[in-house]
C-alpha cells in the first residue's frame, strides 16, 4: 500500500507538471504560429492555405488603407472554434479553447503594432531581385507556421481553424483529414488566386505560397510526428526490478514481465516488456547506462499502440455515409463477463 500511495502522489505531481507544460506549450505554439502569419505570410500576401490566406485575400479586397486581416482571423478562428463546440461536443473544443483564444491575440499584437515590420522588410528590400526576398519570406514563414502547429500539437492542444471542418469530415464521411485539409488548402489557394487575378506577380506568388505549405507540413512531420513515435522495449538484465520501477515510477509506463531461456547456456532470464514514446526510451536508454550498462535492450518501432495511456481504441459509431463503405461487424456475440469464467 505505501508503494502505491507513493505512486499515486507522484502520478498527481506529474499530471500538474504535464498540465501546466502543456498550457505553455499551446501558448508558445500560438505565439510562433501568429509570428510567421504577421511577419512572412500576410504581409508578403502568400497563399499557403488555410484561415491566414483568407485573411490574405479579403485585406487585398478592402484594400491596405484599413487592416482587416487580425480581424477575419479572429473571426474565424472563434467561429470554427464554435462550430466545433456544436458539432464535436466540448471534449474535442477543450483542446482547442486556449488556441482559439491566444492565436488571433498574438497575430493582432504582431500585425498592428509593427513590431514584426522590420523584418519583412529587410527580406523584401535588401535584394536587387524583389523575388528572392519573397522566397525567403515563403522558407521562412512555412518554417514558423509548421513549427508552431508542431509545438500546439505536443502540448495536446489544436490550432482549431480549419482543421475543425477536416475533423467534422472525418466524423460523418469516409474522407479522410489529411484529404479533405489538402481539398480545403487547395480550394482557398485557388479562390486567392482567382480574386488577386489583378496582381501581375500573382503566379509566382502562388507558386511560393504553395512551397511555404509544403515546408510547413515537412516540418509539422519532422518535430511532431517523429517526436510522438511508439517504440516497444524489451530489457534482459539481473536487475530487471530495478527497470520495473523504473518504467511505472518515473516514466509513468506499464510494463510485462515474462521468463525467458539462454539459447547458448540455458540460463533462466527475466524479460521486462513495454511501449514508450521517443522521448521515454531515450529515458530508459540513459537509465540503462546508468543502472546496468551490460544490459540488453532490444527497441523496435511500432506503428500504433492502442489502450490506457496511448491511442484510445474508437469504440462510437459510425455514419450511415462510413457504414456503407465499410460495415461494422456485430461484436454483441462477444460481450461476456470475465468474471464468470
Amino acid at each position: 500500500m505505501g508503494r502505491l500511495s507513493n505512486r499515486l502522489k507522484k502520478y498527481s505531481k506529474r499530471q500538474k507538471i504535464l498540465q501546466i507544460r502543456n498550457i505553455f506549450l499551446v501558448l508558445l505554439g500560438c505565439l510562433v504560429l501568429a509570428f510567421g502569419d504577421a511577419t512572412f505570410i500576410v504581409p508578403t500576401e502568400l497563399l499557403t492555405g488555410g484561415i491566414a490566406s483568407i485573411a490574405v485575400f479579403v485585406q487585398y479586397i478592402v484594400g491596405p488603407d484599413i487592416p482587416v486581416a487580425d480581424i477575419v482571423n479572429a473571426v474565424l478562428t472563434i467561429g470554427l472554434f464554435l462550430v466545433g463546440l456544436i458539432v464535436l461536443g466540448w471534449k474535442f473544443s477543450a483542446h482547442t479553447l486556449l488556441a482559439s483564444l491566444a492565436f488571433p491575440a498574438f497575430f493582432a499584437v504582431f500585425y498592428r503594432t509593427g513590431i514584426v515590420a522590420p523584418i519583412y522588410e529587410s527580406l523584401t528590400t535588401n535584394f536587387s531581385e524583389p523575388y528572392l526576398g519573397y522566397f525567403l519570406c515563403s522558407i521562412l514563414g512555412g518554417v514558423c507556421i509548421g513549427g508552431g502547429v508542431a509545438i500546439t500539437f505536443l502540448g495536446e492542444g489544436s490550432t482549431g481553424g480549419l482543421d475543425i471542418i477536416s475533423v467534422i469530415l472525418a466524423k460523418y464521411t469516409p474522407i479522410k483529414e489529411g484529404l479533405s485539409t489538402f481539398v480545403l488548402d487547395a480550394l482557398i489557394v485557388l479562390s486567392g488566386i482567382i480574386i488577386m487575378r489583378d496582381k501581375p506577380d500573382i503566379i509566382p506568388i502562388g507558386v511560393m505560397g504553395v512551397l511555404s505549405a509544403s515546408i510547413c507540413a515537412l516540418t509539422i512531420q519532422v518535430v511532431y510526428v517523429s517526436s510522438k513515435s511508439f517504440f516497444v522495449v524489451e530489457v534482459i538484465s539481473p536487475n530487471y526490478k530495478k527497470f520495473v520501477q523504473f518504467i511505472e515510477d518515473d516514466l509513468a509506463r506499464g510494463c510485462t514481465i515474462y521468463y525467458g531461456e539462454g539459447g547458448f547456456q540455458g540460463d533462466k532470464k527475466m524479460i521486462v516488456k513495454a511501449a514508450l514514446t521517443k522521448s521515454q526510451t531515450e529515458d530508459l536508454k540513459q537509465f540503462a547506462a546508468h543502472i546496468d550498462p551490460k544490459a540488453f535492450l532490444i527497441i523496435y518501432p511500432s506503428a500504433q499502440v492502442n489502450g490506457e495511456g496511448f491511442v484510445a481504441f474508437q469504440t462510437g459509431r459510425s455514419s450511415l455515409l462510413k457504414q456503407f463503405f465499410r460495415p461494422e461487424r456485430d461484436l454483441r456475440k462477444w460481450d461476456t463477463n470475465l468474471d464468470e469464467k
